[in-house]
């Protein structure tokens, strides 16, 4: 059986390849309209390109020797995708440093595994590319509270409420921005949040300096 959904998370790439993607991006521009592609843009380090998620239901044996329905999923996006989705995590790992899209793709690999890795990846690539879009993806990626990609505890609630207080401060619209509702059985440490976002700010403020030079937000959080 094949099912098709389609997601609202759009991700493509920068720098290498863009003139292919700027073609295929043309007509699918003319439906969604500049204006809603240069504002996704303009906050993720990742270009807009939609995909559907689509899944098949196939046969497979347990190791039980039991053979079971199983669903599988895969999405298939529009456009092309930026050739660093297929490089290895060594290599992106040694782009990451000066490429936000490395780093977010790296990061998107390990979260689930290197959670403070990812992290780290993630916070530098919001410092070099002055974008909040990193940092909405750490917390409903990385330390998302629903359906999460690893068991959660109290700090990773305190660390999804600070990412996302950190993405308002870069200017986030909080309309559209916004901390989840804290699943039952947790109860938000408002102090550890505050030195969260603290330390949060300086590391991305002290990055961007070491990396681009720039003290723009540094400035913005007045650290």
């Amino acid at each position: 059986m094949l099912k098709v959904r389609l997601n609202c998370s759009c991700c493509c790439g920068c720098n290498g390849g863009v003139s292919i993607r700027r073609k295929a991006l043309a007509e699918e521009s003319l439906a969604l309209g500049q204006d809603d592609i240069r504002s996704y843009e303009a906050v993720n380090v990742t270009f807009y390109n939609p995909s559907t998620t689509v899944c098949e239901t196939t046969d497979v044996v347990t190791e039980e020797g039991e053979l079971i329905a199983k669903e599988v999923c895969r999405d298939e996006y529009k456009l092309p995708r930026h050739p660093y989705y297929a490089l290895d995590n060594e290599a992106l790992d040694t782009l990451s440093y000066g490429e936000p899209l490395a780093a977010q793709i790296l990061a998107e690999r390990i979260s689930a595994a290197e959670p403070e890795a990812a992290l780290k990846l993630l916070l530098h690539a919001a410092a070099t590319s002055e974008k909040y879009g990193p940092l909405t993806f750490a917390a409903h990626r990385t330390f998302r509270l629903y359906d999460p990609i690893r068991e959660i505890n109290q700090e990773d609630v305190a660390m999804h409420i600070a990412l996302i207080d950190v993405a308002l401060a870069m200017g986030a619209d909080p309309n559209t921005v916004s901390a989840l509702k804290v699943p039952d059985g947790f109860v938000p440490d408002k102090a550890r949040v505050q030195k969260l976002v603290a330390e949060l700010k300086a590391s991305i403020a002290q990055t961007q300096i070491a990396v681009t030079g720039s003290s723009s937000l540094k400035e913005r959080f007045d650290v």
